[in-house]
């Protein structure tokens, strides 16, 4: 069923002149004048909601911008606040993120120096509206969480309709159990008996939407039919237009549906014209107007691509945009222009969905790496403290398998500072998605010895790429379901070692692999840019064939290694070369003889936190020192009671080439743990995924070797989520990890893959190390024992 995207509405509050002032938590503060309210100060708010109701946003702002100067001079708090929200709405409304942003922080903080409830409340839902465009629904919660708390205090403030169609909006898409309905049609009741009929013409619409979602696609009708009633002459229609055009797509009634999207496109207040056109697309689709419907998608990346340039400049947002972005246009456009290429053996709509494809995939890494410099420089201490706060409370919630409050809040406070931090940042998108030498940028970041085999996995039918420095290919493969079907089997076998093993991962290879072209097949290094469940595929240990009856592994005759998109492969990292720091053999529990007790603790003391105190790596430290001997350069090692955090960043400061961590690694909801030695109060230290990403390691090649280092969320348009991914925001060049947990054997992987990294690249090292264990006769030959360790990253 064919959806239209209601993201990019604006709900958002404006401070009304006539409100009477909210009393204060903190009467007393000195500023908090007398001058809001006033004549003078209700006539330039007048003036402002004038223009703004016009559609003149720059007129308003100018006035809101005046009041504000005003009530700076004359030290009236409450009246600074208010404009400041008239200023942040008009920002809004024009889509400019960051400048609302930036504007809703300071009247944040002046709200709360005087104490203003009323205002915090407000200030909260336009927060929550801001997040919620750029698709960041978890910040988006917290904000509107903070809302409905000021909400309890007060007596039905103003904005409460507009908070409600908030809440609904985010029930529906972060609970989708059906129970938003309700919510919306209290909102849009709020808003009727507050007289305003833009608002609940809105909630309508949203309503309709949510219907629609659930496939009461009658009831929707007659719900935007509704909403558009409230509208007629306003220039909100095209938001009911947009609604009603994706009502009568899902009841197939083709003709009305263009008609009503039309309508909504040549409107002057709409959805997101990414969003429109997407939608007319599959509209032209179901009429079989293909190649009208491919240029309405086309355009509809392009938009979506130039959209994304102001988006909060945070890691979450950067993340959340792509995800949906993938969702709601990117995989549209791929699967229609990938499917035609097939249909008509047309180059050109490959190379289009390739470039599309990769374009969203690696936006979010490669923007964040870039930005990461700003967080690290411009960050106040405060953001450190939060940091330091955040790791303590996922550290609670080791085994509970879910965040708390807590570190929601957290959470939230660290992508403000970072919104902070990376003010003024703009995105240089110098690869637009038309530009004709887009393929040649893909090709020119490949060297002769290797194939970029890229994936997109869709409902019906997946397509594969096969790029190298002279060729292009493409072909069709099966559908998401039945790879998900045979990635888990295989999977499954491969850790266990069982005896079907060898067929699973030859009937798995054909499926992913068959028809690959004699230019990739002979390529001895590949380079995968994976989708969705390809993720969890031990590659190395799929089968080729058998010769003479002897199992061929993929790992015998090509290198694997992850990268995270296409559109890094122009800027790749060369591989560290420099000295070695590794931790190994932590003390994880006061039990372990190698604990000294400090002095002054009492005798019955207690660890803080006794959930997190983990068994001894026993084997470890001969890993440690055998990896560290085989490089051959320069080691630093942390073992025992040296294997602490502080002592690991100390040394991490100091750019070394090598880092290898033979330590615990632990899970917290949908964060990860690296787990280092006991503190000095006996407390279990941790390095978040978040901790990670905030240092500083350009180039250099990273090793976690505890259990399902490698696991995380794949996330459609943005990869797989975790620590790998941390670690390149970090700026490592490549990372090992394992997939699945492996028996300790005092590294024998590893301390080859250390030999063998000195005169190659990280992948073909992983290669080489494995084939010696495949070759050794001995249990280490099985798939189960080396076929865990997997390289990610774009180093050469």
């Amino acid at each position: 069923m064919a959806i239209l995207p209601r993201c990019l509405c604006v709900i958002l509050t404006l401070w009304m002149v006539w409100q009477s002032p909210s009393p204060p938590i903190r009467s007393e503060a000195p500023d908090f004048g007398t001058w809001w309210g006033t004549p003078e100060s209700k006539n330039i708010a007048r003036q402002a909601d004038k223009a703004r109701r016009s559609g003149d946003l720059v007129s308003a702002e100018s006035f809101y911008k005046q009041g504000y100067d005003d009530a700076v001079r004359r030290h009236d708090g409450r009246a600074a606040v208010g404009y400041l929200n008239g200023i942040a709405a008009c920002r809004l409304t024009e889509l400019r993120y960051q400048a609302a942003m930036e504007t809703l922080l300071e009247a944040k903080r002046r709200a709360k120096a005087i104490g203003d409830r009323v205002a915090l409340g407000a200030i909260a839902v336009n927060l929550s509206s801001v997040y919620f465009q750029v698709y960041d629904f978890e910040s988006s919660r917290r904000e509107a969480e903070d809302g409905r708390a000021a909400v309890r205090t007060l007596r039905k403030p103003y904005y409460l309709p507009n908070l409600l169609l908030q809440l609904a909006r985010l029930h529906e898409k972060l609970e989708q159990d059906g129970r938003s309905a309700p919510l919306y049609r209290e909102g849009i009741e709020a808003a009727r008996k507050a007289g305003d009929k833009q608002l609940e013409a809105l909630g309508l619409d949203l309503l309709g939407e949510a219907l629609l979602r659930e496939g009461r696609v009658e009831e929707a009708e007659k719900v935007i039919a509704e909403g558009i009633k409230l509208r007629e002459a306003r220039k909100e229609l095209g938001f009911s237009w947009g609604w009603m055009g994706a009502v009568k797509l899902a009841k197939g009634e083709l003709p009305e549906a263009a008609r009503y999207t039309d309508l909504a496109l040549n409107s002057e207040v709409r959805a997101a014209e990414y969003l429109l056109k997407n939608q007319r697309g599959r509209v032209r689709l179901a009429q079989a107007r293909t190649r009208e419907a491919l240029a309405d998608l086309r355009d509809a990346v392009e938009l979506a691509s130039r959209w994304r340039v102001g988006v909060l400049p945070t890691s979450a947002t950067l993340t959340a945009a792509n995800r949906q972005l993938e969702q709601l246009v990117f995989s549209s456009f791929v699967d229609a222009a990938a499917t035609e290429a097939c249909r008509t053996g047309t180059r050109r709509w490959a190379e289009e969905a390739f470039e599309a494809m990769e374009l969203n995939r690696s936006a979010s890494l490669r923007e964040s790496l870039v930005l990461a410099e700003a967080w690290r420089k411009k960050a106040p201490p405060e953001y450190w403290e939060t940091l330091g706060k955040l790791r303590i409370a996922d550290s609670k919630m080791l085994g509970k398998g879910s965040l708390s409050e807590e570190s929601r809040r957290l959470r939230l406070e660290l992508t403000e500072i970072e919104a902070k931090s990376g003010s003024g940042f703009v995105v240089k998108n110098s690869e637009i998605f038309r530009s004709q030498s887009s393929l040649i940028h893909f090709q020119l970041g490949l060297g002769r010895s290797e194939v970029l085999l890229s994936f997109h996995l869709g409902d019906r039918e997946s397509y594969r790429w096969e790029v190298t420095r002279d060729s292009f290919r493409w072909r069709k493969i099966a559908g998401k379901s039945e790879i998900r079907q045979r990635v888990f089997a295989f999977q499954e076998a491969v850790r266990a070692g069982r005896l079907e093993t060898p067929e699973l991962g030859e009937e798995l290879y054909k499926e992913l692999f068959r028809g690959i072209g004699p230019e990739a097949e002979n390529k001895p290094s590949w380079l995968l840019s994976l989708d969705g469940i390809l993720f969890q595929v031990p590659f190395a240990a799929l089968v080729t064939g058998r010769e003479g009856g002897k199992v061929s592994y993929l790992v015998s005759k090509h290198s694997v290694q992850t990268i995270p998109g296409a559109m890094l492969l122009s800027s790749r990292p060369e591989v560290g070369t420099g000295w070695f720091l590794g931790v190994g053999d932590p003390i994880y529990n006061v039990a372990d003889p190698r604990w000294v007790k400090p002095a002054g603790l009492l005798p019955r003391f207690r660890p803080l936190l006794p959930d997190a105190q983990f068994g001894r790596l026993v084997g470890s430290d001969e890993e440690l020192r055998a990896s560290a001997a085989n490089w051959g350069r320069t080691a630093v090692l942390l073992e025992g009671a040296e294997a602490r955090r502080d002592k690991f960043l100390n040394r991490v400061g100091e750019n070394p080439g090598v880092i290898h961590l033979a330590t615990h690694v632990v899970s917290s909801g949908s964060t990860a743990l690296i787990a280092f030695g006991l503190g000095k109060h006996g407390e279990a230290e941790f390095l978040t995924t978040t901790d990670v990403a905030t240092l500083s390691v350009p180039g250099a090649v990273v090793a976690m070797t505890g259990c399902d280092t490698g696991s995380g969320e794949a996330v459609e348009g943005a990869g797989l989520l975790g620590l790998t991914r941390a670690w390149e925001m970090a700026g490592a060049s490549a990372v090992l990890a394992t997939s699945w947990p492996v028996l300790d054997s005092g590294g024998d992987v590893l301390a080859s893959f250390y030999k063998h990294l000195r005169h190659s690249g990280a992948a073909e090292a992983l290669q080489r190390s494995q084939l010696e264990m495949l070759n050794s006769g001995t249990w280490r030959a099985k798939p189960s024992f080396w076929a865990a360790y997997q390289i990610t990253g774009g180093g050469r």
